[in-house]
């Protein structure tokens, strides 16, 4: 963006001579700012053409707007907005929603959570191909985390399991701990897990399927708790 400033009519006078007659020097002074322009709705007013022969026997109307379901009044930016403020931003649905009305945009967190759910269907099919990948994969790096989740009268834990391949990182996202996850993921696929020491990836590195190899991080850190009872163990040429 470029903008202009002019100096001002009553400014525009030499200040040697008198003269009103000035002339442009170069391109002025150059600076750069940067400025925060906030993101705001729109509503937007489609007209779609139609066209009707003269014979009176046929109507050509425009095609629709871009439109993530036949009808619905918003549109796809609004719905990806919403996906990336509550998935990148870490901001619930509630908070969307005072935020929307704060610029007089009216939005019911219920039906910002019916565009979250849309959207989900919508790249479906993309996430099932990433699953696809993972277990032809030579390589796999795994891990899991727990995740709270909200629930009436408090929070319970669930996990999120992460499986790393070059091409894709696949997050899934289940109430249990238990090895059936990394099993359902992999199956019977062959080559290597890059894991820590959990015994939930046991499942998957039995004989015939994939080789386990251990992390170099976990196994550092187990190095310096021994290192608190057993010093001259872990450090034997240090004094």
């Amino acid at each position: 963006m470029e903008k202009k400033i002019l100096v001002p009519e009553e400014e525009r006078v030499c200040t040697a001579c008198g003269s009103t007659t000035l002339r442009p020097l170069g391109e002025g002074d150059i600076s750069e700012q940067i400025e925060f322009i906030p993101a705001h709705m729109v509503r937007i007013r489609w007209i779609r053409e139609k066209l009707v022969c003269g014979c009176g026997e046929c109507v050509i109307t425009a095609p629709p707007p871009p439109q993530v379901r036949e009808g619905g009044q918003y549109g796809p930016g609004f719905h990806a907005e919403v996906v990336v403020s509550k998935c990148m931003n870490v901001m619930p649905l509630y908070r969307q929603a005072q935020a929307l009305e704060r610029e007089g945009c009216h939005v019911a967190p219920t039906q910002l959570g019916a565009m979250f759910h849309r959207v989900a269907d919508q790249v479906e099919p993309i996430y099932k191909a990433m699953e696809a990948m993972v277990p032809e994969a030579e390589h796999v790096s795994a891990d899991e985390t727990p995740q709270p989740v909200a629930q009436k009268g408090g929070v319970r834990k669930g996990w999120m399991w992460t499986f790393i391949i070059s091409a894709v990182i696949l997050f899934k996202f289940d109430p249990s701990r238990s090895g059936k996850v990394p099993a359902k993921v992999l199956g019977k696929s062959k080559g290597v897990l890059h894991v820590d020491g959990y015994s939930g990836y046991n499942r998957v590195t039995v004989p015939e399927q994939r080789r386990r190899a251990g992390c170099w991080s976990h196994a550092r850190w187990k190095l310096f708790l021994a290192r608190k009872h057993q010093k001259a163990v872990v450090d034997p040429l240090i004094d």
